[in-house]
């Protein structure tokens, strides 16, 4: 008899980060959803990932192990995980984060079940530092009116909150993997779904993120913000308020050339992300 395919496949890509990994995959497997396979893609880890991987599949039927044969990036990854995917939505979660609320994926779906002019749907993060502690609450721009207005000027959806459906991402094409150097190929994937569909974010908190953003080297933030600039200019005529979009991207680049750089970045990032 064949097996019937998950509702919900959540594609979680992983790169030598066993010690997160575990509390990652649990919040997935705890949802109140059951209908979902977790889809682990392993970028040919060099630590315990895989013995981990191991221990949750034979705990739990519903995980898959994809193992790279050689590190290929997160966006090739993702990307891999899911072409393997069985499932009607697609969710995504990094490995350091954790979803906070176990009816994440079942509000999610019931949303998307009954509003087919959709595409996709976030929430709302918690940022949390190395301890574990919550410092900024994040709750996004709701709906599809309001996401458009800003997505020129930051990212509204936030990747670990994201259920979309498969088949738009297959008409999108799939992340850009010409993006993996940068930070910004979920924003990227984003703003084409917008062209198929709707966009919608729960007012509510759905995962708990690792604070990374403002850890930036200086060469990544430099290159991270011509990506994020060129970007703006691709979609300028897809999405409304160009302009202060392009201004916040000149203001990021402008920041990575001034002395003092790095304090100035943390500042811009913070009074960014409190927007979101």
């Amino acid at each position: 008899m064949k097996q019937r395919d998950p509702l919900v496949s959540v594609v979680l890509a992983t790169h030598s980060r066993a010690a997160l990994l575990r509390k990652a995959a649990e919040s997935v497997l705890g949802q109140t959803e059951k209908n979902l396979e977790l889809l682990i893609v392993d970028d040919a880890s060099s630590d315990e990932t895989p013995r981990v991987i191991e221990e949750l599949e034979k705990r739990d039927a519903r995980v898959r192990h994809v193992r790279n044969p050689f590190n290929m990036g997160r966006v090739k990854s993702a990307n891999r995980g899911i072409l393997e995917a069985r499932g009607v939505y697609i969710a995504r979660i990094d490995d350091d984060d954790t979803w906070c609320d176990p009816s994440k994926l079942a509000k999610q779906t019931a949303f998307l079940e009954s509003h087919p002019e959709y595409v996709a749907v976030g929430g709302g993060t918690i940022r949390v530092d190395l301890m574990g502690k919550g410092f900024l609450h994040l709750l996004p721009p709701q709906e599809d009116r309001e996401i458009r207005k800003v997505i020129l000027q930051f990212n509204p959806l936030a990747q670990s909150t994201i259920l979309f459906r498969r088949l738009a991402w297959e008409k999108t094409g799939g992340y850009d993997e010409k993006l993996e150097s940068s930070v910004s190929e979920d924003w990227d994937l984003w703003m084409r779904l917008g062209k198929r569909g709707k966009l919608y974010n729960f007012p509510e908190y759905f995962a708990r993120c690792l604070e990374a953003g403002q850890n930036l080297s200086h060469q990544k933030f430099l290159y991270n913000a011509r990506v994020t600039l060129a970007l703006r200019l691709k979609y300028r005529n897809d999405y409304p308020n160009f302009s202060q979009g392009y201004l916040r991207g000149l203001i990021s680049l402008l920041l990575a050339f001034l002395p003092f750089h790095f304090f100035l970045r943390r500042l811009f990032w913070r009074a960014s992300n409190t927007q979101r």
